[in-house]
């Protein structure tokens, strides 16, 4: 049935891909509750793959742009081609080498595994002022400073198509995650809040 659970799941994030941006957000919003533990197992267990490199999936979707994201954009005349936010191998890998190569710099293992849960329930979602990104901030497990996570609008992912090969289409890409003091975040120059609950201050 767990197995079940999260496949169901995978296909039920994998749509998203494809759905009018405002519709995923709803989507991903009302199946939360029941969605989000199988994607989070499911995509979990695909880290353990590609970090044994015995994953032939390219990516995983791991989330959904918020209808309050979403709203904010669009008031700045961004209009995303996709609701849906994903994760390639090369990322994975590249956010496991940081941790071996600079620790106490980027994420443990343990948040780059539950990344899923991280977009669902961000403290804050901020704009990125100069290069039009998004930052999706929480709690980092063990350490004081923020956890943050990168997020490309319409960045060109690969994804498999029935019958065997891969199309590329459009999705908002996690694209580099890390630690930052809190302080580092507040810079109102820098971010934008659009979303979130947190209690992270005032940008200053």
């Amino acid at each position: 049935k767990v197995a079940m659970a999260e496949h169901a799941a995978r296909m039920a994030g994998e749509k998203l891909v494809g759905l009018p941006p405002a519709i995923a957000a709803a989507a991903m919003a009302d199946s939360t509750r029941w969605l989000l533990p199988g994607l989070t197992r499911d995509y979990g267990r695909w880290v353990d793959e590609v970090l044994a490199q015995q994953s032939r999936e390219p990516r995983r979707v791991v989330g959904a742009l918020s209808s309050e994201v979403l709203a904010k954009l669009a008031a700045k005349q961004i209009i995303p081609a996709s609701g849906a936010i994903t994760v390639d191998q090369g990322e994975i890998t590249h956010m496991q080498r940081q941790t071996k190569q600079k620790a106490g710099k980027t994420l443990d293992l343990i948040d780059i595994k539950r990344i899923p849960e991280l977009l669902a329930a961000p403290e804050a979602v901020l704009f990125d002022k100069k290069d039009s990104h998004l930052v999706y901030v929480f709690p980092a497990s063990g350490d004081p400073r923020k956890g943050k996570l990168v997020v490309i609008i319409d960045s060109p992912a690969k994804t498999m198509i029935p019958g065997g090969g891969r199309l590329v289409v459009k999705t908002n890409s996690v694209v580099t995650s890390g630690l930052v003091p809190l302080q580092a975040l507040k810079d109102a120059n820098i971010y934008e809040r659009l979303d979130g609950n947190g209690d992270l201050g005032a940008l200053t």
